[in-house]
């Protein structure tokens, strides 16, 4: 039951189309044509084609957790958990279903749950990998960090080539403050993975952390080679640059973050204060108006940019109308009060 990647699903799908034709009572058949859809991500299509293998055999367990799955991807997790539960009636120590029951419990915010499937998994297949990491999630989502590491640890120790682990575990360290040893999580997941390109990352905040900036840089330096795409990145590396009083090479990044993370609002704020920083204010005003467009309800957006308009650009008309929507926007007494001052300023 395994589907073809990449340019050969088209074909998949046709040659299944073709099965169905030849025997239309084969329910496996309707099962890979599912997943090849789903793998295109046709989830409509794939969770059909599921319907009709499961009508010709309600117990088709790998049926009703590939569904499951389309549900997941679809984000109806009800429906997911169902599917998945159903899957265990038929087979109650399958482990690849107590996982996507653990993922979808945790994609509810259902930790303990989550973190009960997770643990049949893993006594069901010890060395399957999948549960181990997902408990970890669970766990730190949940508040207790300190056992995500001893389960990642537990994982490590049958899977000590598991890259994906150890940027888990560093994650995790990070998240207890126990930078250091993070670092040593994210070098060796790097070791492990060369083009892992979230690790470099991830390393770059830990050694920010840690006032390392240079070897900060260079970690995000190597996450965008790898992945230039990626708008968080340059942002990371562009807030490093600004703050270190670098505005003037943080801009580009913070740039290229938006370029490719429109809607990444911190980006085009830290954007807007460098310009702002530089003396460069009509570049800082049309960042924070995009924001503003944005994020309708942005208030230190507004305020900044009402601020500037009173300050820097002496447009008392644009000032107050600023100032004003921030005074709506906010709820902080103090915050109301000082706006307020401003105002009676343009009086």
């Amino acid at each position: 039951e395994t589907v073809p990647a990449g340019g050969e699903l088209d074909k998949a799908i046709e040659q299944y189309k073709i099965g169905i034709k030849l025997d239309p009572n084969y329910q496996q058949t309707y099962n890979n044509l599912g997943n090849a859809y789903n793998r295109k991500g046709m989830l409509d299509e794939a969770i059909a084609q599921y319907k009709k293998a499961i009508r010709m055999q309600p117990d088709y367990k790998e049926a009703h957790n590939n569904m499951g799955s389309a549900y997941f991807k679809k984000g109806m997790y009800d429906e997911a958990i169902k599917e998945h539960l159903i899957a265990l009636k038929i087979q109650s120590d399958c482990e690849k279903s107590l996982n996507n029951l653990g993922v979808a419990y945790s994609a509810k915010g259902m930790y303990d749950k989550a973190i009960a499937a997770f643990k049949k998994a893993i006594e069901s297949k010890p060395d399957f990998d999948k549960p181990y990491s997902n408990l970890a999630l669970a766990y730190s989502a949940a508040g207790k960090p300190e056992k995500a590491v001893k389960i990642l640890q537990s994982l490590l120790r049958i899977r000590p080539g598991n890259a994906a682990a150890y940027y888990t575990l560093g994650n995790t360290y990070a998240e207890l403050g126990e930078d250091e040893k993070a670092v040593v999580a994210f070098q060796q997941a790097i070791r492990l993975r060369p083009n892992y390109a979230n690790a470099y990352n991830n390393l770059g905040l830990v050694y920010r952390k840690l006032k390392k900036n240079e070897q900060a840089i260079k970690a995000y330096e190597q996450a965008i080679r790898l992945n230039p795409r990626r708008g968080e990145f340059y942002y990371n590396l562009g807030l490093l640059y600004a703050q270190t009083d670098r505005q003037r090479e943080a801009i580009p990044y913070f740039q290229q973050a938006v370029t490719f993370s429109p809607r990444l609002l911190r980006a085009r704020f830290d954007l807007a204060k460098s310009w702002e920083a530089l003396g460069q204010y009509e570049d800082a005003a049309s960042e924070y108006q995009a924001i503003t467009k944005l994020a309708p309800k942005h208030g230190e957006a507004f305020y900044n940019l009402g601020m500037l308009y009173l300050n820097r650009l002496r447009d008392r008309r644009k000032a107050r109308f600023y100032l004003q929507k921030a005074l709506r926007l906010t709820r902080d007494p103090g915050s109301i009060k000082f706006i307020k001052r401003q105002l009676s300023r343009l009086r």
